[in-house]
């Protein structure tokens, strides 16, 4: 989908709107304990995404889910062991999925935007109202985003979205890059700056918007 690289030089220019978007998304309050749904975007072979968004879907004495959806990703070239059938792998180490029930997952995607695109159909088809949204730290901003996007270009009202960024040092080495964390960010701010163009990211106005709904909510 994209010819930006995934490690880019870093570009220390002032960037008011991604600074905001990225302070205000992050000052969201976790009330992810109290969601109808858990969903994860998997990717860059990261295990732990997939491994902590299980552990929460577990832990029915503290989380009242009903629903958990796996996103998914670009099996041909990740390096989790999770391809198709994912459910049935899910069972497996490091995951360890046992709740079996309303486990719900998408078998490809090959990008952010169709992992987008299907976590709004189900969440039609389920009537959820509110979701949790776990990714990795650096990934976060611009998943939400596009999941924000996506509900706003089906024209229907988005959901109350909580983002959860996953507990992980930022020097943990990412998979499918062999560079940490930081590496990834300068890339990132570029993804988000090209697909808002593309019209497939929420802009500054529109996270907004979103946000002043969501806080009155």
């Amino acid at each position: 989908m994209s010819d930006i690289a995934r490690v880019v030089p870093k570009d220390v220019s002032s960037d008011y709107d991604l600074a905001a978007m990225t302070m205000m998304v992050y000052s969201v309050p976790r009330r992810q304990k109290k969601c109808q749904a858990l969903v994860v975007f998997p990717g860059m072979g990261e295990t732990w995404r997939l491994e902590q968004v299980i552990a929460a879907w577990e832990n029915q004495a503290v989380y009242r889910a009903r629903h958990l959806l796996v996103a998914g990703t670009e099996w041909k070239i990740e390096t989790t062991n999770i391809r198709p059938p994912i459910i049935k792998n899910l069972k497996r180490k490091p995951y360890l999925l046992r709740r079996m029930a309303n486990v719900h997952a998408q078998d490809h995607a090959h990008h952010t935007r169709e992992q987008a695109v299907w976590v709004v159909e189900m969440v039609q088809k389920l009537r959820i109202k509110t979701l949790a949204l776990f990714v990795s730290p650096y990934h976060l901003l611009r998943a939400y985003l596009t999941l924000l996007k996506t509900f706003i270009n089906v024209n229907i009202p988005p959901v109350k979205m909580i983002p959860v960024p996953v507990n992980i040092s930022p020097d943990t080495i990412i998979p499918e890059t062999g560079t940490d964390a930081w590496s990834l960010v300068q890339g990132e701010m570029l993804r988000i700056k090209a697909y808002q163009h593309k019209g497939d990211v929420a802009t500054l106005e529109e996270l907004q918007q979103y946000l002043s709904f969501l806080w009155k909510e």
